[in-house]
């Protein structure tokens, strides 16, 4: 593991096992070969990203190289602490096949304490063994096609699939905590119903299965909106981004009262939750987002809701033809209007700093975002107080998310973001 810094909790003292590579590469071998009966055993642990709150839980999410009695094979798993013991019961669990040669999916690593699961399992998302395991495919995998493709995985919260259809015929598959879908179906089916957009879709849910935690959506053509800043082949011209952001805008004016309310009150327990956790990864850095965290707490702008993403990235944005499908709409919320253009300017941003994002195309959609803001701005002093607070809150979001990130560059992501949310910006 590369990230910088090892979190000491008393509270979940194994913690520090978990963030020191070696040591957790050599405790995770002995627990798999026990667990195994010598069968498996690891030759490598790297470290994806991880969620942390303090004296309470953290999840490390990594991907693990195994030597098995078939040879080398890579796996997606996650390891699991809590401050309380009572919350996490763990059982021995093994894959499909010969008794002597199976893989334990779940166990636990008796030197950090964790509780380890690899994909296919997830105590929280039971429906993940119905899509990735040939053994309890889901009635709606054709047997025929190949096994989905892990799009996006975050343990315990969802997971992403791009399910390949037999006929030619594709859908995307989401997988939630059972508990979550009956409520992110009726999100989605809101958005759908008022979405009157010129130009701007939303792709149509197909059907749910509540018992598993699983919605799947129809799937949409074209790349997203990521893939061409990264450099993606096709063309899109300037009048098409002019109507991309447009309709970002036009987003907040639908009729729509979300039951999720993200209002300034929200973000600032978001914002001290994330200067919190920065400071635990890099004392320096946590310094600064608790500066930024406190001016943002002190200079709270006038209070404005309407419908919003929430969480706007260029992923969730695909260019098809003349369409914009937006994706990931169950996490809509009533939030201040500005909020979904601010942060997806912070993610290019972002992007353009760190050379991931092609930089004309990054400036190009950031020169009519600003343009848009602009043209609000001119309006009165409240709104340009509003767009510079939630420019400098989205810069913190972003810091967060590479302190959690294990990438080589993550420190220097981490400080730029904190640049961006400076108030000399």
């Amino acid at each position: 593991m590369h990230h910088g810094q090892v979190i000491h909790d008393p509270a979940m003292p194994g913690l520090a096992c978990v963030m020191q590579g070696d040591l957790f590469r050599d405790a995770l071998s002995v627990a798999v070969r026990e667990a195994s009966d010598g069968a498996w055993t690891v030759a490598a642990v790297q470290s994806v990203r991880f969620r942390y709150r303090r004296a309470r839980r953290a999840i490390v999410q990594f991907r693990v190289n195994l030597i098995g009695p078939s040879g080398p094979s890579t796996r997606t798993a996650a390891a699991w602490l809590h401050a309380d013991p009572g919350k996490d019961r763990v059982r021995i669990r093994k894959a499909a096949g010969r008794a002597s040669d199976r893989l334990p999916l779940e166990l636990r690593e008796p030197v950090s304490g964790a509780r380890i699961a690899m994909l296919p399992h997830d105590h929280r998302l039971p429906g993940l063994m119905h899509w990735l395991n040939a053994e309890h495919a889901h009635p709606a995998h054709d047997p025929r096609a190949p096994t989905p493709t892990l799009l996006r995985y975050r343990p315990g919260i969802s997971a992403s699939l791009h399910l390949h259809g037999a006929d030619g015929d594709s859908r995307f598959v989401k997988i939630v905590p059972p508990t979550a879908v009956d409520d992110l179906a009726q999100r989605w089916r809101s958005v759908c119903e008022q979405m009157t957009i010129p130009g701007l879709r939303v792709p149509r849910l197909l059907e749910t299965d509540a018992r598993n935690g699983v919605l799947i959506f129809a799937h949409v053509d074209g790349p997203d909106l990521g893939s061409w800043l990264e450099g993606g082949n096709e063309e899109i011209p300037d009048e098409r981004i002019e109507r991309v952001i447009d309709a970002i805008h036009g987003f907040t004016r639908l009729e729509l009262r979300p039951d999720r309310i993200h209002d300034h009150a929200a973000m600032l327990n978001e914002i001290d939750s994330a200067a919190a956790l920065i400071a635990a990864v890099h004392p320096e850095s946590g310094r600064q987002a608790l500066r930024i965290a406190a001016s943002l707490r002190a200079a709270q702008p006038a209070p404005v809701l309407a419908p919003c993403h929430g969480d706007m990235k260029p992923e969730h944005l695909m260019i098809d033809g003349e369409n914009s499908w937006l994706l990931d709409v169950e996490q809509t919320c009533q939030a201040d209007p500005l909020t979904d253009l601010c942060l997806l300017a912070a993610h290019l941003q972002d992007g353009w700093h760190s050379g991931r994002y092609v930089a004309d195309r990054c400036r190009r959609l950031l020169d009519r975002i600003e343009q848009a803001g602009s043209g609000q701005a001119r309006a009165g002093g409240e709104l340009r107080q509003r767009r510079d607070w939630l420019r400098r809150r989205s810069a913190l979001v972003l810091a967060r998310h590479h302190a959690q990130t294990f990438h080589p560059d993550w420190e220097t992501r981490l400080q730029q973001a904190l640049r961006l949310g400076s108030d000399d910006d």
